[in-house]
């Protein structure tokens, strides 16, 4: 059996609502029974510019230059 690695982003203009959301998702993720992997991003475009498929994708909506249903709809 193969174990699944998990990929998770979290993207946020704000660092403490990434810090906070990284802490939780870490403390949860620990009683799962496979690995993950997190990725944080400041913005939108820094996001699609990395060109990667997760699994789970934390999107602020609000972020100055590009929205979080601006950056979902393009990464969709």
């Amino acid at each position: 059996m193969t174990q699944e690695n998990i990929k998770i982003a979290i993207v946020d203009d704000e660092t403490i609502f990434r810090v906070l959301t990284r802490k939780k998702l870490e403390e949860v993720m620990a009683k799962m029974p496979f690995s993950f992997e997190l990725q944080e991003y400041n913005s939108g475009s820094a996001f699609l510019k990395e060109n990667k498929v997760f699994d789970i994708v934390f999107m602020d909506i609000a972020m100055p230059e590009m929205s979080g249903l601006e950056t979902a709809e393009a990464y969709r």
